[in-house]
């Protein structure tokens, strides 16, 4: 039940791509909506995926497809927490890119605006747009300004 969840994103993703992959994620949605009303899905959507993940990972590790089959739910709960948290960080970063013009504001580091210069501290990088800076430390620094 808790493979739906993942499944309907990811399923929902791919089927814009391909056709192969709308009728998982109609499935998995189908489950996912018996799931949020309370009701037991009715499909065995996670049974088949449980089946389907450790026949793929027969091929090349019985043992670890055996260890995958045992302890199917688990795994999939782990993923699902890791899901979210990512989409957590994620949804941080793109507030920050918004707000502030970078993915971490402490630190001004961000590998999806790297020619964008930020002022770190009392320490400046070149060309710092900083107002009302210290930034003594970089004799190259364009904003040598003393408070």
């Amino acid at each position: 039940m808790v493979v739906c969840i993942i499944a309907l994103v990811v399923f929902a993703f791919m089927g814009l791509f391909s056709a192969k992959y709308r009728g998982y994620a109609k499935e998995a949605s189908r489950c996912v909506f018996r799931m949020v009303t309370l009701r037991p899905c009715d499909t065995q959507f996670d049974e088949k995926m449980k089946s389907k993940i450790t026949g793929k990972l027969m091929a090349r590790s019985p043992r670890f497809a055996g260890f995958v089959y045992k302890n199917f739910k688990p795994i999939s709960w782990i993923f699902v927490v890791i899901f979210f948290v990512s989409f957590a960080f994620m949804a941080a970063g793109l507030y920050n890119i918004a707000a502030y013009g970078t993915c971490d504001p402490v630190s001004g580091n961000c590998i999806f605006n790297p020619g964008h210069p930020q002022c770190q501290g009392e320490l400046c990088t070149d060309k710092c747009p900083c107002n009302n800076s210290i930034c003594t430390h970089d004799p190259g620094c364009s904003c040598n300004t003393t408070t």
